[in-house]
């Protein structure tokens, strides 16, 4: 009778853990995906960023000498310098961002290995993991969409702000 009790206590793991390995592929699935998205983060080229900080500051200082010290400007001239200040913010704040989409990756990453300790040692039920892979997935669903919006966001910008920088050269901004 005792073996017949550990013959089955025995099965009953065996069983439980082999039906976990749907659950286990699909945490694998996940961890290829933030590699990849780790790639195309680290990818991101940046380098532009403090190149143009130092365009805006030369726009900003023509800009000043060129403005009528006398009369405040129009409503066009402010404008024009609000958008190139826009421009710095994204400029200024781009390794950091970058940086912690990077982290927030790894940190996801480390977070499906961990899950994948806690389904070897029969932490969470089924359901359990049911529930954590859904949100696992709509977690990775968030984490790209913030990487695709940081780098078309980048793109943007570096475009607008070039458009900004030629037209900061000829800008004629005492005009009435």
């Amino acid at each position: 009778m005792k073996y017949y009790i550990i013959f089955l206590v025995t099965f009953l793991i065996s069983c439980s853990n082999h039906n976990l390995d749907a659950e286990k592929t699909v945490i694998s699935q996940l961890g290829q995906q933030y590699d990849s998205l780790l790639a195309v983060s680290k990818a991101i080229d940046i380098q532009s960023a403090k190149i143009n900080l130092k365009k805006y500051e030369t726009s900003v200082e023509e800009a000043k000498k060129k403005l009528n010290k006398t009369s405040t400007p129009n409503y066009k001239t402010m404008n024009f310098m609000n958008d190139l200040k826009l421009m710095k913010r994204q400029f200024k704040s781009a390794s950091t961002k970058k940086k912690g989409l990077i982290d927030i990756i790894k940190e996801n990453k480390k977070q499906l290995l961990n899950l994948n300790n806690d389904i070897d040692n029969s932490v969470f039920s089924k359901d359990d993991l049911k529930s954590i892979l859904t949100q696992e997935k709509l977690l990775l669903e968030q984490t790209t969409k913030q990487v695709t919006d940081f780098q078309e966001s980048y793109m943007h910008s570096e475009h607008r702000f070039d458009s900004l920088y030629q037209l900061s050269k000829t800008y004629q901004y005492n005009q009435p």
